[in-house]
C-alpha cells in the first residue's frame, strides 16, 4: 500500500481492540490493572498488584500479552520510573524490582532484602504513591502521601548503595506529584 498509511486496522473510535491472549493461562488479566508503563517502543508493562504482563508490539496487528510474573505485581499507577540505564523500576508489595531495558524478563528484585517495614504491604486505597529517578542525586524518591490527612511516609532510595533513607516534609506541603525536570543547569534540575 502506501508508505505513509500508518492506519493497519480500520477500529471506529471508542472501540475496543482484541489481542492475542494465547500466552496467558485464562485468555485474560487474572486482576484489575494498576499501571501502564511504556517500557520501550516495543513493549508496554501491564502492572496488576500481584502479577505483570507485557504486550509486545501493536494491539491492533497482532499484539500479544505475555506474563512475566505471577507472583511480582505494581501496587499503584505511579509506583514506577525509569532508573539511570532505562531500566523500569516499581514498587511491589515486597519490595522494589526492576526489568532491564529493552528486555522484557522476569522482574529482579532491587531491594527486598532492605525494604523498611513502611513500603510493606500498603494500604493503596488510603496512600497515593508517587516514585521518580533524580538523575542529579542517583535515586530514587519514593512517597507514601495520604489521600485524606497528612502524616505520608517518605524514602530516598541511594541507587549505589542500595540504601533507604527516612525523608520528612511539613504536613502542609506534602507532595502530591513528582515530575523530573532535565534543565541547562544542573542546579534546576
Amino acid at each position: 500500500g502506501e508508505p505513509q498509511n500508518w492506519n493497519y486496522a480500520s477500529l471506529p473510535v471508542g472501540s475496543a481492540v482484541k489481542l492475542n491472549t494465547t500466552g496467558i493461562d485464562t485468555g485474560q488479566l487474572g486482576e484489575p490493572v494498576t499501571a501502564l508503563i511504556a517500557h520501550s517502543d516495543d513493549l508496554l508493562t501491564i502492572g496488576c498488584l500481584n502479577s505483570v504482563y507485557v504486550l509486545r508490539g501493536d494491539p491492533t496487528y497482532g499484539g500479544q500479552i505475555d506474563r512475566l510474573s505471577s507472583s511480582i505485581g505494581i501496587v499503584a499507577p505511579q509506583a514506577w520510573a525509569r532508573g539511570p540505564n532505562g531500566e523500569t523500576v516499581f514498587l511491589s508489595q515486597d519490595g522494589l524490582y526492576g526489568i532491564p531495558p529493552g528486555v522484557s524478563g522476569y522482574p529482579e528484585s532491587i531491594s527486598r532484602e532492605k525494604l523498611p517495614q513502611e513500603l510493606r504491604d500498603i494500604d493503596v486505597n488510603n496512600y497515593r504513591i508517587l516514585m521518580s529517578y533524580d538523575v542529579r542525586n542517583r535515586g530514587v524518591f519514593i512517597g507514601l502521601t495520604p489521600i485524606l490527612g497528612s502524616g505520608g511516609k517518605y524514602f530516598w532510595f541511594h541507587w549505589e548503595t542500595r540504601g533507604f533513607w527516612p525523608m520528612e516534609f511539613d504536613p502542609s506541603f506534602e507532595p502530591t506529584a513528582l515530575a523530573y525536570r532535565n534543565a541547562d543547569s544542573p542546579l534546576d534540575q
